[in-house]
């Protein structure tokens, strides 16, 4: 199994990576074109990820981040899918926010959006319907659909076709997708890293043989 998924920032896309390779047992590739990513936070660890599609892999990328690539071997993939929020003011507020606590901490929204951040998200939503004008195979998930409500999550995931049963759904339900993982808290101090994120990091560099 080859799995694609294509996602806007702050939509839920990282739960949603490890969710998937925790059931499906796939190995996981965290956005490999993303130089701000591997040259800033992870600097130090290891892209486990040699520019081919092994099987057995799920890759994760964000709308952006060479499309041009994801155009050439989208046909590749198993599964495509396309990861979007709905609400786009609150995409704009997380991006926004992100900058001051960083893009894997808890929360408490205190920075009003910019300009330029308002017209980047405008910009990513544009990439995320014309990749799936394009690829009409792929599979539109709505954040909201996914992170909201158990039932409605349960009837999204299993709609891909991916052989996830009620058990399976269950368990990464509470691990990765229900509402009380959300990095947003309205009375929260932020800034606190959850730990199953935190776990799931690349290796270091130093560690490897």
């Amino acid at each position: 199994m080859k799995i694609l998924l294509l996602a806007h920032g702050r939509s839920g896309s990282n739960s949603l990576h490890f969710a998937l390779s925790y059931i499906l047992n796939l190995e996981k590739v965290i956005e490999p074109f993303n130089k701000d990513l591997w040259h800033g936070d992870y600097k130090d660890r290891q892209l486990n990820w040699n520019g081919t599609i092994q099987d057995n892999t799920i890759i994760k990328n964000l709308i952006g981040s060479n499309d041009e690539w994801v155009r050439n071997n989208i046909s590749k993939f198993d599964k495509v899918i396309l990861l979007v929020r709905d609400n786009i003011r609150d995409t704009i507020i997380s991006t926004q926010n992100a900058f001051e606590y960083g893009y894997i901490n808890q929360y408490k929204p205190t920075e009003n959006p910019t300009q330029e951040s308002m017209l980047n998200v405008v910009h990513s939503y544009e990439g995320v319907f014309r990749l799936l004008h394009e690829n009409k195979k792929s599979n539109l998930v709505w954040y909201e659909d996914v992170y909201t409500d158990y039932s409605l999550s349960k009837k999204t995931i299993q709609s891909l076709g991916l052989n996830i049963n009620d058990n399976q759904f269950f368990e990464i339900w509470n691990k990765y997708l229900s509402p009380s993982h959300r990095l947003r808290k309205e009375d929260g101090e932020g800034n606190q890293e959850y730990p199953w994120i935190k776990d799931n990091h690349p290796p270091l560099k130093n560690d490897l043989i």
